[in-house]
């Protein structure tokens, strides 16, 4: 991971300003494009690193990922299904941004499928 990539998932940059980045980026690109998944990767080691931030940072997450195509998604949905495991509570927090996701251990045992 680069200096600056940690920089912005580790909590040394002010957490509303990282947020408006991510937003904009995530806002300004069209049809794919490689700095998209940069951005879902980051969102994602943030919420793994600061837990309490992610009822601002899921919805954000949410939209990137309806956007993505293709390996994009996939890796993205990688991401939240290991936000569940690690992190207590997160499946409620999950479940209310992604209703179309069953994050329930019976379900993450035998692969994620829509609810």
């Amino acid at each position: 991971m680069q200096k600056n990539e940690r920089s912005l998932t580790e909590g040394v940059l002010d957490a509303g300003l990282i947020r408006f980045l991510w937003a904009t980026v995530l806002l300004n690109i069209h049809r794919g494009g490689r700095s998209k998944p940069v951005v879902v990767r980051q969102i994602v080691r943030r919420v793994e690193r600061h837990a309490d931030e992610a009822p601002v940072l899921l919805p954000i997450l949410a939209a990137a990922l309806r956007s993505a195509r293709g390996p994009e998604f996939r890796a993205g949905l990688v991401g939240v299904v290991s936000m569940i495991e690690r992190i207590p509570g997160a499946d409620a927090q999950v479940r209310a941004v992604f209703p179309e996701l069953d994050p329930s251990p019976a379900t993450l045992a035998h692969g994620v499928g829509a609810g």
